[in-house]
């Protein structure tokens, strides 16, 4: 019993310590991270065309 108590308050602290650091940061809460990109066929992380292309046609 009293390890299972020990456990839940561990991961109680650590979750409360996960939230104070998310809003210190300046997070909004349930923060979901950097916006989505879509590379497309024929993409290339540079300006123009160079070699190095991130997308391949398919097979």
């Amino acid at each position: 019993m009293a390890a299972v108590t020990l456990v839940l308050f561990t991961l109680g602290v650590l979750w409360i310590g996960g939230r104070i650091d998310a809003i210190s940061a300046g997070e909004p809460a349930g923060g979901r991270g950097s916006s989505p990109v879509t590379a497309h066929v024929g993409d290339t992380p540079w300006k123009g065309d160079t070699p190095g292309r991130i997308a391949e046609a398919p097979a």
